[in-house]
């Protein structure tokens, strides 16, 4: 999806896994053959577009880092995604 909108499906998701190494989520993505799918991909292969977003449920959220003055800090362990958008601006900086 674009920026979170179902109305603005230009792929799916065909596979989603967590790179052990590096700890980092990866997804294998198909793009549509429509005209906007087509020019969403292109940017994604100039590198204009490089911002995910993924939204999940969480299942089973651990405290990670207890903070007073600031927002504590929880680590999902078990979780399901539900949808991957290219955003203009991430939610995580």
């Amino acid at each position: 999806m674009m920026e979170h909108y179902p109305s603005n499906v230009v792929g799916v998701v065909e596979k989603v896994w967590v790179d052990t190494a590096s700890r980092v989520g990866r997804a294998r993505v198909r793009f549509g053959r429509s005209a906007r799918a087509e020019e969403i991909y292109a940017d994604v292969l100039d590198g204009i577009r490089s911002n995910v977003s993924v939204g999940y449920q969480v299942y089973n959220a651990k405290l990670a880092q207890e903070s007073k003055d600031k927002l504590s800090t929880y680590r999902n362990k078990d979780g399901e995604p539900m949808e991957m958008s290219l955003v203009a601006v991430p939610g995580d900086m």
